[in-house]
């Protein structure tokens, strides 16, 4: 067993687009489905640059999409986030979320709002006693961030942050 050196920022990089393109075909093999970036067509978001991506079933219906700005270069914000009800815990909004990752593979960190489910979750969480990391960490939306690398969290209101593992995958 020889001694290997500390692996350089590349081949973590490497490593991670690799897990996030798994976690990604997965998901699309077992959905038989796929993703499109597209351009949101309301006028506010284009203002403000949101941008967002879809997975799509065979048959060209949207079963699930995030609406996402880029900032910096090293951060996402998760504008808004839905999943059709027929596909929920199947790994939809992670793919989505892997496939972004694959596109902007600098990102660092991933923010945004708890809304819908993801609320739920938390609240369902704190009623059950859980502490406020504890229920934020209960949240589908934290779950499919720390899968693709990005477990430590800070929490400000309602709002998750997590930052990509500075450890090797």
């Amino acid at each position: 067993m020889g001694l290997e050196g500390p692996k350089s920022q590349e081949e973590i990089q490497e490593e991670y687009v690799a897990l996030w393109q798994s976690v990604y075909d997965e998901v699309a093999t077992k959905l038989n489905a796929h993703s499109e970036f597209g351009i949101y067509n309301e006028e506010h978001a284009m203002l403000a640059g949101i941008e967002k991506i879809e997975m799509k079933d065979e048959s060209g219906e949207v079963i699930g999409y995030i609406d996402f700005k880029v900032l910096k270069k090293d951060s996402l914000y998760i504008n808004y986030s839905e999943t059709k009800e027929g596909y929920l815990n199947q790994g939809v909004y992670k793919a989505i979320l892997a496939r972004i990752l694959i596109e902007h593979p600098n990102i660092k960190v991933v923010f945004g709002e708890l809304m819908d489910f993801n609320q739920i979750k938390y609240i369902e969480g704190l009623n059950q006693g859980m502490n406020i990391e504890e229920a934020m960490r209960n949240t589908p939306a934290y779950k499919a961030a720390s899968t693709l690398g990005f477990s430590t969290i800070k929490i400000r209101g309602d709002r998750l942050i997590c930052f990509r593992d500075l450890f090797e995958v």
